[in-house]
């Protein structure tokens, strides 16, 4: 079963981003599968723009991060709206910052562990640590979010061997689209025929 862009979680997007060495690719990735995505662009302006600037102590705040049974955890869509009390925003300082990093500890154990490390991450603008997401790539997926810094980011690098197992599934991944293209042109050629007969 296939996951819809939409359901997937903002770390799992990253991981597959990170199967993919050239930028445009990873642009295209993004432009493709995600562009209404707005917890991953959520994230990725919190961790690069320089006018998104957190209100919550840096590090990983003390939660009960324990594998629970019972409903699936939530996702980052079910907290939209509070993302701006995180933030240096009205909404944030009409808050007490106990209440605000109560409700960011609610939040981190409602998601799946993943999860809330990466929010951990993107709240100390350091994504790049565990992921190679570059902010041009960012930028170019999502014009409209505006993303600017001034801060240099490290962006991981990947091994040799990473990369050439990532090219490796790349390459497969475009067998794989080139195979449906074929189909599709066959079956077109064959419409076109039948109409001009």
């Amino acid at each position: 079963m296939t996951i819809k862009a939409k359901d997937m979680q903002v770390f799992e997007i990253l991981d597959k981003l990170e199967k993919i060495v050239d930028k445009d690719n990873k642009v295209e990735y993004l432009v493709e599968n995600f562009s209404d995505h707005k917890p991953l662009q959520y994230i990725l302006k919190w961790n690069f723009c320089d006018s998104v600037e957190s209100v919550i102590p840096d590090g990983t705040p003390p939660f009960n991060n324990e594998e629970q049974d019972g409903p699936s955890r939530s996702s980052l869509w079910s907290y939209l709206s509070v993302f701006p009390v995180f933030v240096r925003s009205v909404q944030s300082q009409k808050m007490q910052s106990l209440k605000r990093e109560q409700i960011f500890i609610e939040m981190l154990e409602s998601l799946d562990n993943s999860e809330a490390e990466m929010v951990c991450l993107a709240k100390d603008k350091k994504l790049t640590d565990k992921w190679s997401i570059e902010m041009e790539v960012a930028q170019q997926a999502f014009p409209g979010m505006n993303i600017s810094s001034t801060r240099e980011f490290k962006v991981k690098e990947l091994t040799e061997e990473e990369k050439a197992t990532a090219m490796l599934e790349q390459a497969e991944q475009l067998k794989e689209k080139a195979k449906q293209l074929n189909s599709e042109a066959r079956r077109l050629t064959s419409e076109a025929k039948k109409i001009a007969s």
